[in-house]
């Protein structure tokens, strides 16, 4: 014990000082003082209020320097120095250098034996100090003795009080179980850290003073109430009762509690509060209701296949409370640790560094075979376990305290001491520390887990009988996590696709799908599984990993858990991809016959509106050659030659226009039937081609013709296409007008899908009504206009020949126009 660490309280400091304040006086000195020894120093600690007096409280001198109080601190006796001159050998003391010629002093001891300094009195003179002087001083040396006593004895009882307080709380801290006590009106007094945290607050001061009505749900709060009242009321104990409890960490999430609550009475035996303990048993009763789950869908599945069993597990440890400051407090501590230990169904022992028993509870004096707690406390492991099992649990908690790392959720077994029968313990070993952070022991709490390693037993053959019959069953199957996961497939839906089983697990299901089936998944069918808990005949397709496809109705139902929320499905999949191609080969079948019979119909009409315009067009002509037969018969009767030959020029030109008629009407028929094989052709030559075949009728009307330069190329019948820029430069020429500055541009827009090409003239435009109706057999809008009016039919008939298409583009009258065609690039032109 360091006993300069201990503090003189200011009222002893008073009366220290009114001491020697008066014997000061009485002995009529200058100086009494009382000095304390703090090596390499003695200090004046208390020094008297006289007259003459050179010293000064707080004053040091170093060791081997102050003869006076140096000597009776070593000899731990008395001395009197009546006169320093009188004796070389003490001129060298600092008291008489200060002057002090004479002394007397007693020795000061604490009850240990320790030297706490001196009490003294000094003279500027010679002075004997008679027996009545050394007297008192003797006597208020011991009342000074008397004081430093109590102090020792204070200070002894504080540090027992302090390392009894951190044996409780390093004991408390560390039980994984939420713990807490409350006064008669159900406030909190006192919380564990475990408990703290399930209330969702960070510290303790969050907690005293409140109730459960302002942490938990009203009708919880209200039963928890109802329950500690009882038990106060009653003075009985609540032990081990099941309750549910909010999860304050997981939203809507219901965890359970064993509740065990006893009533903690004061000195007279009066009820003035109750202290409560809460397990975690969620798993437990997690565990029992997974059982249950997984027996009733293995049972399923063999009936229907169409379900799988999930587990979940999760652990929460628990730390608790620091008592106050007096002695009092620690009776009630220690009252709370007994109750604590007593009452709690795990197993709690405390060893020291030997690991000997040093403290245990009634559970695991029960679980050792011993009547008493006096009967395991001082022996160890070997007296109880078997040589093996006790080696084992020594070589751990000698790493315990040789590392200072704790031991948490440890699973050992044991032998039972009634059954010789293995039973399994979970065990948390924590190092224990003194007030100076030395490790002086450990702390072991161990809770019987056995039913608990049966369950599991049970649910993993249970796992194992339901992943076999999934496994094997000869159906395509699949089961995916909320986050869409696959969980686990079939063998038959590993062979398939051609995949292995550790190529798919772990990644989502939608990358096995086509980017179609993707989104529809993703975006509806996901969605709406998820919410309804239920899939049927949802049409997908998959990718093989050979890249074929697979086509697949998708059947699934969810596994929930008791909260509703979806934690895995179970997907059946049935194989129609041969049905799909069937219906898609109908269905195809089925289109190209309404595409031929549609072709058909318009053909059909086409040929009518052919017939009805040939039948119209050349009668004109043929009515004409009549007519001026007549005529040509009464000029001849007549002898009008001059009339007859005129009559005849006319017949020549009618039948010149019907062979017109008719070489046109053939040339249109051979388009589409009589064709050159395909190649490729730049524009600008084909453009260049036209005009030369028409330079005559250019140059006749003084057109200019600009050909725009860098046209691509075109792939198709050569001479069709240069009879294409032919018929539409023809077409211009014919209907400029009367325009001073006629011209004709050939060029091409791009519109990032395909080349637009464009003859574009500055003549007579069209209306924008007659758009469609220029390109229809011998459609002319001036019927006055020379030609047959089916140049632009057979325009448009090539256009179409080779995939294109052709329109006219012009404001109106005297506006101009431009034929905008499309036609197919080269095959290798991108």
């Amino acid at each position: 014990m360091n006993l300069t660490e201990i503090e003189i309280p200011p009222e002893i400091v008073y009366k220290w000082q009114e001491i020697v304040n008066l014997l000061a006086e009485i002995v009529q000195v200058p100086a009494a003082l009382i000095k304390k020894l703090e090596p390499p120093e003695i200090v004046v600690f208390i020094s008297s209020e006289s007259d003459g007096n050179p010293y000064k409280q707080t004053d040091t001198v170093p060791l081997e320097t102050d003869l006076y109080s140096e000597t009776v601190i070593k000899t731990r006796q008395p001395l009197l120095m009546p006169n320093a001159l009188a004796d070389e050998s003490w001129r060298s003391a600092s008291d008489f250098k200060w002057g002090m010629l004479s002394y007397l002093g007693f020795p000061l001891n604490w009850p240990n034996e320790d030297i706490f300094g001196t009490i003294c009195i000094l003279d500027n003179k010679p002075n004997a100090y008679n027996e009545l002087h050394q007297r008192l001083l003797g006597q208020f040396c011991h009342t000074v003795e008397t004081d430093l006593k109590l102090l020792f004895e204070r200070h002894q009882m504080e540090a027992a009080l302090a390392q009894e307080r951190a044996l409780l709380h390093t004991v408390i801290d560390n039980l994984p179980i939420y713990i807490f006590v409350k006064d008669t009106d159900s406030r909190f007094i006192v919380v564990n850290g475990a408990a703290v945290r399930n209330l969702g607050v960070t510290t303790m001061d969050e907690v005293v003073g409140k109730t459960d009505f302002d942490f938990h749900p009203p009708e919880l709060a209200a039963q928890y109430y109802a329950d500690e009242q009882a038990i106060m009321q009653s003075g009985e104990p609540l032990l081990n009762y099941e309750e549910p409890i909010i999860d304050r960490y997981v939203a809507g999430q219901i965890r359970w509690l064993s509740t065990s609550k006893v009533p903690i009475r004061d000195s007279q035996g009066q009820i003035v509060g109750l202290v409560g303990m809460n397990h975690d048993i969620t798993e437990r009763k997690q565990a029992e209701e997974e059982l249950r789950q997984y027996r009733n869908r293995l049972e399923k599945l063999v009936e229907a296949r169409t379900a799988e069993l999930t587990a979940a597990n999760e652990q929460l440890q628990r730390e608790i409370v620091e008592r106050q400051q007096a002695e009092a407090a620690l009776a009630e501590e220690r009252n709370l640790l007994r109750t604590l230990i007593e009452n709690l169904p795990d197993y709690i022992y405390v060893k020291d560094t030997e690991s000997r028993f040093v403290l245990v509870n009634t559970a695991i004096v029960r679980q050792l075979g011993a009547a008493t707690p006096d009967e395991v406390i001082g022996k160890t492991d070997f007296d109880f376990h078997p040589l093996e099992l006790a080696q084992q649990y020594r070589a751990d908690e000698q790493a315990i305290c040789q590392s200072g790392q704790p031991l948490i959720n440890h699973e050992e077994p044991t032998i039972h001491h009634l059954t010789g029968q293995m039973r399994w313990l979970s065990t948390t070993k924590v190092p224990l520390c003194d007030n100076q952070g030395r490790i002086v022991g450990l702390v072991g709490l161990n809770r019987d887990i056995t039913e608990r390693k049966q369950a599991d037993e049970r649910l993993r053959e249970s796992e194992e009988k339901f992943r076999s019959l999934y496994t094997n069953t000869p159906v395509m199957m699949h089961s995916i996590d909320p986050e869409g996961r696959l969980m686990s497939v079939s063998n038959l839906w590993l062979e398939s696709l051609g995949y292995e089983r550790a190529e798919v697990i772990g990644r989502k299901s939608v990358e096995f799908l086509t980017p179609a089936s993707q989104k529809y998944a993703q975006e509806i069918v996901l969605p709406d599984f998820f919410r309804t808990g239920m899939c049927k005949n949802v049409p997908y397709q998959f990718i093989k990993k050979n890249g074929e496809i697979m086509d697949v109705l998708l059947s699934a139902i969810a596994e929930k858990d008791g909260a509703g929320k979806v934690v895995r499905s179970l997907a059946v999949l049935v194989d129609v991809t041969d049905r799909k191609r069937a219906e898609e080969s109908l269905r195809q079948e089925k289109v190209e016959r309404e595409i031929l019979i549609s072709e058909l119909e318009a053909k059909n009409a086409e040929l009518e509106r052919f017939i009805y315009t040939i039948s119209h067009d050349l009668k004109s002509p043929l009515i004409t050659i009549r007519g001026f037969l007549g005529f040509v018969e009464r000029a001849a009767l007549a002898g009008n030659i001059a009339q007859m030959q005129a009559d005849i020029v006319r017949i020549a030109k009618a039948t010149d226009k019907m062979q017109q008629l008719l070489d046109e009407l053939l040339e249109l028929s051979r388009i589409g039937r009589l064709m050159n094989p395909p190649e490729a052709a730049l524009l600008s030559d084909l453009a260049a081609e036209a005009i030369e075949m028409v330079a005559g009728r250019l140059a006749e009307r003084g057109v200019e013709v600009a050909i725009a330069p860098d046209l691509p190329p075109v792939y198709g019948d050569r001479s069709r296409l240069r009879e294409l820029l032919e018929n539409l430069l023809d077409n211009a020429v014919k209907y400029m007008g009367h325009q001073p500055h006629p011209r004709v541009e050939i060029g091409v827009r791009d519109n990032h899908a395909q080349p637009i090409f464009y003859v574009r003239d500055n003549g007579l435009g069209i209306d924008p009504r007659y758009h469609q109706k220029i390109f229809g057999l011998f459609e002319k809008l001036d019927q006055q206009a020379e030609g047959t009016g089916v140049g632009l039919a057979i325009v448009k008939r090539i256009v179409e020949v080779h995939g294109g298409r052709i329109w006219v583009e012009s404001v109106g009258a005297g506006q101009g126009s431009t034929f905008c065609f499309t036609l197919p690039p080269p095959p290798n032109n991108p």
